[in-house]
C-alpha cells in the first residue's frame, strides 16, 4: 500500500472523517425539519408542503450522489493530486452547504413572495402548486445535491481495499444516520422553541462551515507525498471482486424498490402510531427518531452481522424477506397498540414526559426489528454492487441514488395515493408484499438452489394481504387523549364506550377522521381520535357564536372567510344572516369535507347554499393567498397541541389576517381554556392583540374563548342586534337552542377589552412564526383538563365592567346578561347579582331554578319553578324551561301540561322545540293521536329529520304502516344519515310484507351505527324468518356482544339454537 493510502486511512483520519460525517447527518436532518417548517408557513401544513421538501431533499441527494460518485472515480485516477483530496473536496461541499443554508431563509422568503403574487392574481389549483413547487426546488436542490455528493466522496476518502467496503461504508452510513437521529431530536424537541427558526438555521449553517473549514485544514495538514497514479490503478485491479452471478441491475433495482417500501412503511407506521401515541410534535418526532435509530444501528452493526463472510446475493434476499416478515408482524401489533397504551398509561401519572417515555418504548418495540434490517441494506447493497475499487464512487452513487429515488416515489405513492385511498393498514400490507416480492426476485436471480424460497416468499406475501383488519373504533377512539378519563374502566366496557365502531372512518391526506352516532341528536366527529365536533350544548354554543358574534357586531358583513369546516355549524351561522353575500371556507382535510354529508341534516345542508364556497386547502394558505378581502374572518382550527395547528395561533398569522380585512372588518379567533396552562393562555391573548389595535375577549361556553380583533374601534350596537334577530326566525330559533332567550343575553358572554387583556397578559411571550412556542408547550398540558376552572377564575378576575363598553347597565340589561353568565358557567356572578338586586320580577326570579339546574340539583330547580308559578303564571319562558326540566326528570304528565301552557304564547324561537318536547311527553304517556297532531305541527315548525322520524314511530304504534313509511321518507329527505329513521322504516316495511326493502333499511341503519343492537336484532329476526339460520345467528351473536345482558337478544338466540 502506498503512503497516500496509509495517510488517508490512518485511524486518526478515519475518526475525524466519521466525526465530520456524524455532524453532517445532524445538520442535514435539521435543515429538512427547518425548511419544512418554513414552507408550511407559506403553503400551510399540507401534504404539498411536506412533499415539496421531501422531494427536493431526496432529489438533490440522489443527483448529488450520482454526480459525486462519477467525479470521485475520475479524481482517483488522475495524477497530481494530494493524498487527501477527497477530504478536502468533502470540506468544500460542506462549505457550500453552509453558505447556501445561511441564505436559504431569505431565498424561501422570495418563494413566498412569488406565491403571494401568483395567488393574489387569481391563479389557483395545479398551476399555483406547480409554481410553488418549482420555486422551492430552485432553493432546495443545490444544497442537497452537495449533501448527496458527500457520500461517494467520503467513501473514496475512507475505502482503499475491497475488503473494507462493507466495514467502512457501514460505519459511514450508520454514523450519518445516527447523526440524522440526533438532528431529528434536536429539531423536534429543542431548537425551534429555544432558538427560533432563523437562529437555528444560521447556527446549523455555522456547523457546516466549521465542518468544511476543519476538513480542508485537516487535509492540508496531513497531506503526504504525491502518489504514483499507476499504484492506485494496480491496487484497484487487484481488488476485483467475484462476479455477482446475476444481472447487474438487480442490486440497485432491489435497493431502490426497498427505498419505496421503507417510505411506505414510515408513512403507514406514522399514521397508525399517531392514533395511539398522539398527534403532537413530540409524538411525530419520537416516531421519526425511532425509525432513524433503527436504520443507524443496523448499518453500524453490519460487520458484526456479516462477520467475515463474503456478501452474497442470497443475503440480500433473506434481508428483504426479514423486513417483509417483521413488517407484517407490526400490522396486528398496531391494532392492539391502543390497548397497550391504555394499560401503560397509569405509569405516567398524567405527566406528559412520562407519557413520552411510553411512546418511545412502544414505538421502539414495534419498529426496532424491521428498521434494523433496513439499516443493514445499504452497506450490503453497496458491498455487493461494488465489484471494483475503480468504480467505488460510481457504485456508491448509483446504489444511494436508486434508494433515494425509491424513497421519493414511496413518499408520493404512500402519502398521496395509498393511505388516502386504501388506508394505513393496506399501505403497510402492500409495503410488506413489495419486500417479499423483492425477496422472491433476488432468490430467483441467485440460482436454482434457492428458487424454492422465491415461491415461499410470494406465498407469505399473499398471506399478509389476509391479515385481520384493524378495529376502526379502537384505532380512532383517541386513547392518547382520553386515557386519563377512562382509567378504572374494564376493557369490555371500553369497547362499548371509547372504542365504539364508527359510522365513518377514513385515513385522509393529513389525518384520520372518524364519526360516531350515539343517539338521534348525539353525533361526534374525531380527528386523529380527538373529538373536534359534537352536538353537545357547549360545542354548539361555541360553533354558532364564532359566526354570530362577529357578524352581529359588524355593521353590515358581506364577505366572510371561515378557517376550518368542522361540522359546518359556523358556516351555517353566517348563512343564517341574509345580508352575508359570500362565505369562503377553507378546510385542510378532504376526509372532513367527505364526512360533511353526515352533518348536512344538522346544519341545514349549508354546503348547498350558493353563497358558500368551499376550498380544500390550509387556512393559513387561503388567507395569505386570497385575492379577496373580508368583512369577517373566523378561525376555528383544532387544538394547538396538534402538530402544525400552532401556525394558526401566531402573531404573524394574525397580522396577515388584519391585512386581509376590509375597513371595519373583524376577526374572530376561537381558543380553548381546558387542557392548557395559564402561561399558554396568556401567550395566545398577547399574540392576538399584538396584531390588532382594537379588540375584545368574549367567552362562548365553559372552556371556550372568542377573541375579536379589528383595525378600527369595536362597539356593541344593541339596536342592530335586536333588528337582525327580530327579522330572522332562524336566528331566534338558534338563539333559543343555545340558551340566548333574547338578543341582549349575549352581553353576559363579554369579558373585557384589548387594553385589559394586554395589561393582564402582555408580559407573556409571543407565539411567532420564528419561535412557535405554543406548539411545543401546548402538548405538555394535554392531560390537564381540570385547569379550565383555574383559567376561568384568572380571566373573570379581570372583568372591570359588567357589560361591554358603550352599553348602558340598566336593570333589564343586567338581568339579560345574567343568562349569559349562566351559559359560561359563572354561577357566582349570578348569585352575587341576585343578592345585590334581589329576585323580584319574572326575569330575575327565573334565574333561581336555572342556577339549581347548573348545579345539577334538578329537584330543587323544580321546586323553585313551582314556587314562582304562583307569582308569574303567564311567564311562557319560565313555563317552557320548567316543562323541559320536568320531562328530563321523568315527569311526562306534568311536563305536558306545562309545555301546553307555554305554547299558548311561546317565547321567540321556541315553538318547534317545545312541540317536539310535548310530543315526547305524549309518546311516553301513550297518547298516540295527540302525539300525531303535535308532531305534524312540529314537522312544519322545526327543520331536520327528528319530527318526521318520531311521527313515523307514532304511525307504527297506530298500525298505519304506509303512513309511517312516508313519514320516515320525509325525515330522510331532511337528513339521509338518520339511523333512527332507517330503523323505523325497516320495521314498517317488514310489517307491510316488504322484507327486501326492510333489509336494506336495517343494513343502512347498521352502517351508521355498527353496534346498533336494534338493527342487529331486526336483521337476525328477518333472516330467521327467511330460513337463513346461519346469518340470523351471526346477527344475534353480534348483538349479544354489544348487549350481553339484553333479555330479548338472549331469548332470540336461545330460540334459534333450540330450533336448529
Amino acid at each position: 500500500m502506498s503512503g497516500q493510502a496509509e495517510t488517508s486511512s490512518a485511524p486518526g483520519t478515519v475518526r475525524w472523517s466519521l466525526f465530520f460525517f456524524l455532524l453532517s447527518g445532524i445538520t442535514a436532518l435539521v435543515y429538512e425539519v427547518l425548511w419544512t417548517r418554513r414552507l408550511t408557513l407559506t403553503f400551510g401544513h399540507t401534504v404539498l408542503a411536506v412533499s415539496t421538501v421531501l422531494t427536493g431533499f431526496m432529489a438533490g441527494l440522489a443527483l448529488g450522489s450520482l454526480a459525486g460518485g462519477r467525479w470521485a472515480d475520475g479524481a482517483s485516477s488522475r495524477p497530481g493530486n494530494d493524498p487527501l483530496r477527497f477530504l478536502a473536496a468533502y470540506g468544500r461541499l460542506e462549505l457550500f452547504v453552509g453558505l447556501w443554508g445561511a441564505l436559504s431563509l431569505p431565498l424561501l422568503g422570495l418563494v413566498e413572495k412569488l406565491y403571494l403574487a401568483v395567488s393574489t392574481s387569481g391563479v389557483t389549483g395545479l398551476p399555483l402548486s406547480m409554481v410553488c413547487f418549482a420555486g422551492s426546488m430552485l432553493v432546495l436542490v443545490p444544497p442537497t445535491c452537495a449533501m448527496g455528493a458527500t457520500v461517494p466522496v467520503m467513501s473514496r476518502q475512507l475505502v482503499h481495499q475491497r475488503g473494507d467496503i462493507g466495514r467502512l461504508l457501514s460505519r459511514l452510513y450508520g454514523i450519518n444516520t445516527l447523526g440524522a437521529f440526533i438532528g431529528a431530536g434536536l429539531a423536534g424537541f429543542l431548537l425551534l422553541p429555544w432558538l427560533g427558526l432563523g437562529t437555528s438555521l444560521l447556527a446549523n449553517a455555522g456547523i457546516n462551515l466549521a465542518i468544511g473549514a476543519a476538513a480542508i485544514f485537516l487535509a492540508r495538514t496531513l497531506a503526504g507525498p504525491e502518489a504514483d497514479p499507476a499504484e492506485p490503478r494496480a491496487a484497484a485491479a487487484a481488488a476485483e471482486g467475484q462476479p455477482l452471478g446475476a444481472p447487474g441491475w438487480i442490486v440497485p433495482f432491489t435497493f431502490g424498490m426497498a427505498g419505496l417500501s421503507s417510505m411506505a412503511y414510515q408513512v403507514g407506521w406514522t399514521r397508525a402510531l399517531a392514533l395511539s401515541l398522539g398527534s403532537s410534535v413530540y409524538a411525530f418526532s419520537t416516531i421519526l427518531v425511532t425509525f432513524l435509530a433503527g436504520l443507524g444501528l443496523g448499518s453500524l452493526l453490519y460487520p458484526v452481522v456479516l462477520r467475515t463472510r463474503e456478501p452474497r446475493l442470497a443475503h440480500l434476499a433473506f434481508l428483504q424477506l426479514g423486513i417483509g416478515a417483521l413488517g407484517a408482524l407490526t400490522i396486528p401489533a398496531l391494532g392492539l397498540l391502543p390497548y397497550a397504551f391504555f394499560k401503560l398509561f397509569p405509569l405516567a401519572q398524567e405527566n406528559f414526559w412520562r407519557v413520552l417515555v411510553i411512546d418511545v418504548a412502544l414505538s421502539g418495540a414495534l419498529l426496532a426489528g424491521p428498521t434494523f434490517l433496513m439499516g443493514l441494506a445499504f452497506p450490503l447493497a453497496t458491498h455487493l454492487y461494488t465489484r471494483s475499487l475503480t468504480r467505488l464512487g460510481q457504485s456508491v452513487g448509483e446504489v444511494y441514488s436508486a434508494n433515494t429515488f425509491g424513497c421519493i416515489l414511496g413518499a408520493f405513492v404512500a402519502g398521496f395515493l395509498l393511505v388516502p385511498e386504501l388506508g394505513a393498514q393496506r399501505t403497510l400490507q402492500l409495503a410488506c408484499l413489495l419486500n417479499l416480492g423483492l425477496a422472491a426476485l433476488v432468490f430467483w436471480a441467485a440460482g436454482l438452489r434457492l428458487r424454492w424460497a422465491a415461491g415461499a416468499a410470494l406465498a407469505f406475501g399473499v398471506a399478509v394481504l389476509f391479515l385481520p383488519q384493524w378495529r376502526t373504533g379502537v384505532m380512532g377512539g383517541g386513547v392518547a387523549i382520553y386515557s386519563d378519563r377512562y382509567q378504572g374502566v374494564s376493557l369490555e366496557k371500553l369497547d362499548r364506550t371509547l372504542f365504539r365502531p364508527p359510522a365513518y372512518y377514513r385515513d385522509g391526506l393529513s389525518c384520520t377522521v372518524s364519526l360516531n352516532f350515539f343517539g338521534p341528536e348525539d353525533v361526534a366527529m374525531r380527528v386523529n381520535g380527538k373529538v373536534d365536533v359534537s352536538l353537545e350544548d357547549s360545542d354548539r354554543q361555541t360553533m354558532y357564536l364564532i359566526g354570530y358574534l362577529p357578524a352581529l357586531l359588524h355593521p353590515a358583513p358581506k364577505s366572510v372567510a371561515v378557517v376550518g369546516l368542522g361540522g359546518g355549524f359556523t358556516v351555517e351561522a353566517f348563512a343564517d344572516l341574509a345580508e352575508v353575500e359570500r362565505i369562503d371556507c377553507a378546510e385542510l382535510e378532504p376526509a372532513v369535507v367527505e364526512a360533511g354529508r353526515y352533518w348536512a341534516g344538522f346544519n341545514g345542508h349549508v354546503l348547498d347554499d350558493p353563497r358558500v364556497h368551499l376550498r380544500v386547502t390550509d387556512g393559513r394558505t387561503f388567507i395569505l393567498g386570497s385575492p379577496r378581502r373580508f368583512d369577517v374572518i373566523a378561525s376555528e382550527p383544532s387544538n394547538p397541541w396538534v402538530a402544525g395547528v400552532g401556525n394558526l395561533f401566531t402573531r404573524d398569522f394574525y397580522r396577515s389576517c388584519s391585512q386581509r380585512l376590509n375597513p371595519g372588518g373583524i376577526m374572530c379567533q376561537w381558543f380553548h381554556i381546558y387542557s392548557v396552562s395559564e402561561q399558554d393562555m396568556a401567550m395566545v391573548l398577547h399574540s392576538f392583540f399584538e396584531a390588532f389595535p382594537h379588540g375584545m375577549v368574549w367567552q362562548s361556553a365553559p372552556g371556550d374563548l372568542l377573541l375579536l380583533g379589528s383595525n378600527e374601534p369595536l362597539a356593541v350596537d344593541l339596536d342592530r342586534i335586536q333588528r337582525v334577530w327580530s327579522g330572522s326566525p332562524e336566528l331566534q330559533r338558534r338563539f333559543f337552542d343555545i340558551g340566548l332567550f333574547r338578543p341582549d343575553c349575549l352581553l353576559g358572554h363579554y369579558l373585557f377589552d384589548r387594553e385589559t387583556a394586554l395589561r393582564a397578559f402582555g408580559a407573556a411571550p409571543l407565539n411567532t412564526d420564528d419561535r412557535p412556542l405554543l406548539e411545543f408547550s401546548a402538548p405538555l398540558n394535554l392531560y390537564g383538563s381540570h385547569q379550565v376552572d383555574r383559567n376561568q377564575e384568572v380571566l373573570w378576575q379581570y372583568r372591570d365592567r359588567p357589560l361591554p363598553p358603550g352599553v348602558e347597565a340598566s336593570p333589564a340589561r343586567m338581568v339579560s346578561a345574567a343568562y349569559g353568565w349562566l351559559n359560561i358557567g359563572d354561577l357566582n356572578r349570578v348569585v352575587v347579582y341576585l343578592d345585590r338586586y334581589g329576585a323580584a320580577g319574572a326575569e330575575a326570579s327565573r334565574l333561581l331554578p336555572l342556577i339549581k339546574l347548573r348545579q345539577e340539583y334538578s329537584s330543587g330547580a323544580l321546586r323553585e319553578f313551582e314556587n314562582r308559578d304562583r307569582w308569574f303564571p303567564e311567564d311562557s319562558l319560565g313555563l317552557a324551561l320548567w316543562g323541559r326540566t320536568a320531562l328530563q326528570q321523568g315527569e311526562p304528565a306534568e311536563a305536558a301540561d306545562l309545555l301546553e301552557r307555554a305554547l299558548s304564547n311561546p317565547p321567540a324561537g321556541s315553538r318547534g322545540q317545545l312541540l317536539l318536547d310535548l310530543a315526547r311527553c305524549q309518546v311516553q304517556l301513550e297518547q298516540w293521536e295527540a302525539a300525531r297532531t303535535t308532531l305534524e305541527q312540529a314537522r312544519e315548525a322545526t327543520p331536520g329529520s327528528l319530527p318526521g322520524a318520531l311521527l313515523g314511530d307514532v304511525y307504527c304504534r297506530l298500525g298505519e304502516f304506509q303512513k309511517a313509511v312516508d313519514a320516515y321518507n320525509q325525515a330522510l329527505s331532511c337528513n339521509e344519515m338518520d339511523p333512527q329513521a332507517y330503523n323505523g322504516r325497516g320495521k314498517a316495511q317488514y310489517s307491510l310484507g316488504n322484507a327486501a326493502a326492510a333489509r336494506q333499511s336495517f343494513e343502512k341503519a347498521l352502517s351508521l351505527v355498527p353496534d346498533s343492537v336494534p338493527s342487529l336484532l331486526c336483521l337476525g329476526i328477518l333472516h330467521r324468518a327467511e330460513g337463513d339460520h346461519r346469518r340470523a345467528a351471526r346477527f344475534f351473536e353480534e348483538a349479544l356482544r354489544y348487549a350481553p345482558d339484553d333479555p330479548i337478544v338472549k331469548r332470540e338466540l336461545s330460540e334459534l339454537r333450540n330450533a336448529r
